[in-house]
């Protein structure tokens, strides 16, 4: 078989495919002298390099990445360390707790080696309320001690600075600067041991009536030594009551008179008429006190019936502020419109609404009235809400509670309420704060009434206070109010009158068998 003869065209393509397979093999044979030069020169040692000579090393990608994550490298001797600042996240941001009373004993021993897991303390970080997510506390426990610190969760503060734990990984090379949760709050431990008891503990309880040679005694007999003791019972048994010597009574008398205005008036009377024995006065003035204790603030000087009781004082700066705040919003409209508006919101008593009725703008104390009205419904709710011996809750919890403003709520609980002992989140009430709370209602619903202090009529708001009609005449008697009974055809009415001069009942005694 004969080829046929190639063209020029078919010549020159045959002669570039052999130029390209010289020069890939050439090519090869190139790489491959490299490699083996190569690998002869890491074989041979080579002198160290500078630190200036010395490659960068390469920077390590840090392994918490997020949308704000600022990473900075840091480089010193040839050596890099990577600063990562991550955004906060309460789920790997720590806690920064404090010890005020001292570091608990099982950290410090053996520099934090404990040889019994048993005696770390334990911490627990919880909602402050199941209800609410804001606020977090931090409880501890280890095997004396209990460990307690909160934070309200109110947000943030404005505060310029954020707090920022350092975590340095020595294998990457990484410091971590982590914030702290709860926006940088520091927990305070608040220590207390445990299973501690108060009552018999109390120090206000057992020692606060005791003169400081008691409390002396009563310290060296439980701490000191017999020969400590016995030195003690001679000092007391040398002690001579003033008492037992002749004229002492004139002489501490004619002393206490030399001293000018370093005594005051009252405790000079006092002790002269204990000198004398008069002991009507005396009874007369404990009276008097008691009186100051159960009544509200009361001018026993006062020139009209409407100066007597202060309902300003009662209230206090901050509730009182409160109320007027709302009565002055609401009495810029109409006459007829701000009763709408005022008893729209809330519940309201009948007898303050019948008050509120009898009010109209024209008159010159309508708003002082007003006022006094809005206080009062705001203590019948306290007064309902606390028909129990204890409230339980904090002060704006209580308040919420009994829909009243945290400023109102404070000054009832303040006056008519005591703080649970301990650290109990509560308050206890008593017969005597029950009383003392009925009588400002009555004398507030009075005050309400205008400036004559007179009411034809308390049956509806004792019916309301659920009380008896003798106990309330008892109580206002005792505030210095005239009662008057009148027949009707439902029943007796009572109705009730202040005048000045005042005057109180006098101070009952026991008469003689």
């Amino acid at each position: 078989m004969v080829e046929p003869a190639s063209t020029p065209d078919q010549k020159q393509l045959r002669k570039e495919k052999q130029s390209d397979k010289k020069k890939k093999s050439s090519s090869k044979k190139r790489k491959s002298l490299e490699q083996k030069q190569l690998l002869s020169k890491e074989a041979s040692p080579v002198p160290a390099l500078e630190a200036s000579e010395q490659p960068a090393p390469v920077e390590k990608k840090p392994k918490r990445e997020g949308p704000n994550m600022h990473v900075r490298p840091l480089s010193s001797a040839g050596i890099t360390t990577t600063i990562v600042a991550p955004d906060a996240d309460p789920k790997v941001d720590p806690l920064v707790v404090s010890f005020p009373g001292g570091v608990p004993a099982s950290i410090l021993e053996d520099g934090g080696n404990h040889t019994n897991s048993q005696d770390k303390p334990t911490f627990q970080w919880m909602p402050l309320k199941a209800s609410s997510v804001r606020g977090k506390q931090v409880v501890g426990l280890d095997a004396t001690c209990a460990y307690t610190a909160e934070t309200a969760g109110r947000g943030h503060d404005g505060r310029l600075t954020k707090l920022v734990v350092g975590i340095y990984d020595s294998q990457e090379n990484q410091l971590t600067l982590q914030p702290v949760a709860e926006k940088g709050t520091v927990f305070s431990l608040a220590q207390q041991v445990s299973n501690y008891d108060e009552g018999t503990n109390n120090m206000d309880a057992t020692t606060a009536h005791m003169t400081p040679m008691e409390r002396r005694r009563v310290l060296f007999e439980s701490f000191g030594s017999s020969k400590k003791q016995k030195i003690l019972k001679s000092q007391a048994a040398n002690v001579v009551s003033v008492d037992s010597v002749v004229g002492a009574g004139s002489a501490m008398m004619d002393a206490m008179g030399r001293q000018g205005t370093q005594i005051s008036e009252s405790n000079r009377k006092a002790m002269e008429e204990a000198s004398k024995g008069n002991k009507m006065d005396a009874i007369a003035r404990a009276y008097e006190e008691a009186r100051r204790i159960f009544l509200p603030p009361f001018d026993a000087t006062a020139d009209a019936p409407h100066k007597v009781y202060d309902a300003i004082a009662l209230a206090g700066d901050d509730a009182w502020a409160q109320v007027t705040r709302v009565v002055d919003a609401v009495t810029k409209q109409t006459d007829s419109d701000w009763k709408e508006a005022l008893m729209s919101k809330g519940h309201w008593s009948p007898s303050v609404k019948g008050v509120l009725e009898g009010i109209s703008l024209s008159k010159k104390s309508a708003k002082f009235q007003i006022k006094i009205a809005v206080l009062l419904n705001h203590l019948i709710k306290f007064h309902e809400k606390t028909s129990k011996s204890q409230v339980s809750g904090t002060v704006e919890e209580v308040a919420s509670f009994m829909h009243l403003p945290n400023d109102v709520c404070a000054r009832f609980l303040e006056l008519f309420a005591a703080s649970l002992p301990g650290n109990r989140p509560g308050f206890g009430i008593s017969r005597q704060q029950r009383d003392k709370r009925i009588i400002s209602i009555l004398i507030l619903y009075v005050l309400a009434h205008g400036r004559d202090m007179k009411v034809g009529s308390i049956n509806g708001i004792v019916k309301e206070l659920k009380m008896e009609l003798k106990e309330a005449a008892t109580i206002l008697r005792e505030a210095g109010f005239t009662i008057k009974k009148k027949s009707a055809a439902g029943g007796s009415v009572m109705s009730v009158s202040l005048s000045t001069p005042l005057i109180f009942p006098a101070p009952k005694t026991a008469g003689r068998k």
